[in-house]
């Protein structure tokens, strides 16, 4: 498991420095909707230049911090810091609201319960499969017959693609399926090997621009 996080951090890393280099490119809030029981990698990007970095919750509390080679956390079993980046364990309804990355607001977090989600369009999507077989993912519109595969990961890390996705919304996330950018047309049923894991209602909301450089 560690090798596959340590995978999803690598590639969080590479998208954001892609991202930054573009002129006009400012620091945006990420808003990320995932189930309970999952992890979470949040990037500082209001201050990445800086070494140290102090995280936060909503309520102010410091919940990890970074000084020099000095690393703390409010709990070691729940927060990770590495290469910038702030990883939540084991996410819990607790763990829902803000987070601040040296007193800039970097995230606000919802966690989801269930298989029955109601979430507003432009919000980032983690929908978890349990499988440690290879993981077939497909989409079902309600009321609708027809099955549409996204892709297939198989457990050496190949990934076959059988959906257009040019905007690469659609993303192989450790033992998950993410949805950038969440459409009022991602609504339905989405299924891991045949099984129904969730079930998706993308409700009219604001538009999240800044999920477009996460995975």
């Amino acid at each position: 498991m560690k090798n596959f996080e340590t995978g999803c951090l690598y590639l969080l890393i590479l998208l954001n420095l892609f991202t930054r280099g573009f002129a006009g490119v400012s620091h945006i809030v990420r808003r990320y909707s995932v189930p309970e029981d999952h992890f979470l990698f949040l990037c500082c990007d209001s201050d990445p230049d800086n070494p140290n970095m102090e995280w936060r919750n909503g309520a102010g509390q410091v919940i990890a911090s970074k000084k020099g080679a000095a690393v703390s956390y409010l709990n070691q079993n729940k927060y990770h810091i590495s290469d910038g980046y702030l990883q939540i364990k084991d996410l819990e309804r607790a763990d829902a609201g803000e987070y601040y990355c040296n007193g800039h607001l970097e995230a606000e977090v919802e966690v989801l319960t269930g298989q029955t989600f109601y979430i507003s369009e432009g919000r980032t999507l983690l929908i978890p499969c349990e499988s440690d077989k290879k993981q077939v993912w497909s989409f079902r519109k309600e009321r609708s017959p027809r099955r549409v595969n996204i892709f297939t990961v198989f457990r050496n890390g190949t990934i076959i693609r059988m959906r257009d996705d040019p905007q690469g919304r659609f993303v192989p996330y450790h033992k998950a399926l993410e949805i950038v950018r969440l459409e009022l047309e991602d609504s339905g049923k989405y299924m891991c090997n045949s099984n129904v894991v969730a079930r998706l209602t993308v409700i009219k909301g604001e538009a999240d621009g800044g999920c477009k450089d996460l995975i």
